[in-house]
């Protein structure tokens, strides 16, 4: 099947095209923030910062409960209406996460690290942006999601670099001012999305205002089975970061971060294709779907992973170079960390099919088995190099998702490896399709 067939939603590839730029710019300032970060607060500094980075996610993603993403589908699919439900799902799951950050404070951070109302403001802040990016789906543009996605890490940036302009940056001042900018983007977002989808002429999302019998039942119910995924990824992926913070030094977590976070450069990519296929699909009963997913795998797969080989050779010289020789000791986990992202984030761009179909107990089956190879590891993982080896490890992790959701396809889909296998001429046809002055206008 010919890669122009599963390109032919224009409206789709305009968002996906969209996306991609936006998850570059994104990329690109984040890794400044990174920069900056790291000079002015060297590797234990960066550690400790990055640990409340990890905790404010971990929580604010156990109190969503689910509810953005099955609002997507049940929105679409005629289950619940949005104006029912976005002001009670957002309440809910901001002020869990508020519980469960001042409840679980003393068991991931240290006193000294941050005060507890940081925390629980921080972690209500990411809370209401994860709902909120969610949510975005349903605007089949994307305008507001990725709207938030940049101004986030610009609002970020332009602080942290005014603040380290007049010599005063620390710990505290930088925690403050990632804290306040997520919550100053996630309320502008929300209030924009409470405003435009409550006035959208797209019938998908503006069915009549009655709500249907056991409609919040059913969104609860199908919030918890994509809570299940959801917790499941967050787990797996953040597994080495909670190893790390009980198990090593701050400074050791301060260069793995490093490491992990410039990392994340072509994984975002992914990230943006499996949001625009979810909000183009999701809650929709669309057969082609499938060849879509498939073909969008098989065309990207083997040019990112060349990226990822030749950006991890660039990174022995680069990293050090750039964060300061504290850092050098994150260019062989970069390297590998690279790779295991093409991985895992081409294993999610293809599983969006299952949650596409309102299956992501699927998602959740491969997310927890990938999680088996590093609870097997843990134990034996030497200190020396620790961070390198447990970066090998998550490698493997990936490749276990993405062996799964490559058997899940064949069963579930019917789809045959020859279907699934990249190849090169699919890669180079995406290739010209962006060159093509006009292709996609």
């Amino acid at each position: 099947m010919h890669l122009v067939f599963a390109i032919a939603d224009i409206k789709m590839f305009r968002a996906s095209l969209i996306s991609a730029i936006t998850a570059i710019l994104v990329m690109a300032v984040n890794f400044l923030v990174s920069v900056v970060t790291a000079r002015s607060l060297g590797p234990e500094g960066r550690g400790a910062f990055y640990s409340v980075q990890v905790f404010a996610l971990f929580v604010a993603s156990c109190a969503q409960l689910g509810l953005g993403q099955a609002m997507v589908y049940a929105v679409r699919a005629k289950i619940i209406n949005f104006r029912v439900a976005y002001d009670t799902s957002s309440a809910v799951t901001t002020a869990l996460s508020v519980c469960m950050a001042i409840a679980a404070f003393s068991f991931f951070l240290k006193e000294e690290t941050t005060e507890i109302w940081m925390a629980a403001c921080y972690a209500a802040a990411v809370s209401l942006t994860v709902f909120c990016g969610f949510c975005a789906q349903l605007e089949s543009s994307l305008k507001a999601y990725n709207t938030a996605r940049l101004a986030l890490p610009v609002l970020v940036l332009l602080s942290l670099a005014a603040v380290a302009a007049t010599d005063s940056m620390n710990l505290s001042a930088a925690i403050a001012i990632q804290a306040l900018a997520t919550l100053l983007v996630a309320s502008g977002t929300w209030a924009y999305l409470r405003w435009k989808l409550r006035r959208t002429h797209d019938e998908s999302i503006s069915a009549k205002d009655t709500k249907p019998p056991g409609a919040g039942t059913s969104l609860v119910k199908l919030g918890l089975k994509f809570h299940a995924t959801t917790l499941a990824g967050i787990f797996a992926t953040n597994i080495d970061k909670i190893y790390l913070i009980s198990k090593a030094a701050a400074s050791e977590l301060g260069i793995y971060s490093i490491a992990f976070s410039t990392s994340r450069i072509l994984s975002s990519l992914y990230e943006s294709m499996a949001t625009s296929l979810y909000s183009r699909y999701g809650g929709h009963s669309d057969p082609g779907s499938t060849d879509v997913v498939v073909q969008v795998f098989r065309a990207t797969f083997i040019p990112m992973m060349a990226l990822a080989i030749l950006g991890g050779f660039i990174g022995q010289v680069f990293i050090p170079l750039v964060f300061g020789h504290k850092f050098s000791g994150a260019a062989i986990p970069f390297a590998i960390l690279l790779i295991e992202s093409i991985l895992s984030g081409s294993s999610w761009m293809l599983a969006q099919k299952f949650n596409i179909d309102g299956k992501p107990g699927l998602v959740a089956i491969r997310q927890i088995a990938s999680i088996a190879p590093i609870l097997i590891a843990m134990p034996f993982l030497p200190h020396q190099n620790l961070i390198s080896w447990l970066a090998f490890v998550m490698a493997i992790s990936g490749g276990v998702r993405l062996g799964l959701t490559i058997f899940f396809m064949m069963k579930m889909e019917k789809s045959s490896l020859r279907d699934l296998t990249p190849t090169i001429s699919e890669s180079m046809a995406l290739i010209n399709k962006f060159r093509r002055k006009g292709s996609f206008e």
